[in-house]
């Protein structure tokens, strides 16, 4: 269990390492992939990325060889060169670099929802403020989530039910925790405003002593 002064179990270090990617429905799961690339791969190699079988390369219908790859490891530096061949032999207008692979997957995750820390455990970066030069743009949602907000100061009308995304990790609670958090129900303006504007309200502190997310209140006027 972890704790304050105790960051592992029978391995501190083994968290960094924890990092796993779970099968999914599809002809691209990265399990099946995998698999398939064990199984293509000659019995005697020592590393999991190696050089392609040239017969494999050049047959029409691949699937029937046993073997697609060699025994031969691929060296470090032919990886710096790999995005830019799949760029070349794909005719896209951009040569990507591995490094493109790794802001795409931080600013998926940051679109999703998912906390910096958690980012940060997958990338596996130790400053937030590295994490954050990957996602300064907002996906679509985002951008219409917030969109919809500025445009009730002019409307005074509640937002639309655009649904911002939530981490998995909040999707897959209880229904009763999830259907808290995922309340869309917005009380009226003009009694939210009459509410926070009385001095009562203000005076116990309960706004600038406390911290909400995802939250929905249903305040009503005393009078």
């Amino acid at each position: 269990m972890k704790q304050k002064n105790w960051q592992g179990g029978l391995d501190s270090g083994e968290t960094i390492n924890d990092k796993r990617m779970y099968s999914c429905e599809g002809d691209r799961c990265p399990v099946a992939s995998l698999k398939l690339l064990i199984l293509k791969t000659d019995p005697d190699a020592t590393s999991l990325f190696n050089h392609i079988n040239k017969d494999a390369l050049s047959s029409k219908n691949p699937n029937i060889l046993q073997l697609w790859y060699t025994n031969k490891s691929v060296k470090s530096y032919q990886f710096t060169r790999f995005m830019a061949d799949v760029s070349k032999n794909a005719s896209c207008s951009v040569m990507y670099t591995a490094h493109c692979l790794r802001a795409t997957a931080i600013q998926a995750m940051s679109d999703a929802g998912f906390e910096i820390r958690h980012i940060m455990y997958m990338s596996g970066h130790r400053n937030e403020a590295s994490v954050r030069s990957y996602s300064r743009d907002c996906s679509t949602l985002q951008k219409k989530s917030m969109s919809d907000t500025l445009s009730t100061l002019s409307t005074g009308r509640a937002p639309s039910q655009t649904a911002m995304p939530m981490p998995m990790a909040v999707q897959n609670k209880p229904a009763s925790v999830s259907s808290v958090l995922a309340a869309r129900d917005t009380p009226n303006v003009n009694t939210m405003n009459t509410a926070l504007s009385s001095n009562n309200f203000m005076s116990s502190g309960f706004i600038s002593n406390s911290s909400f997310h995802n939250c929905t209140f249903q305040i009503n006027n005393p009078q």
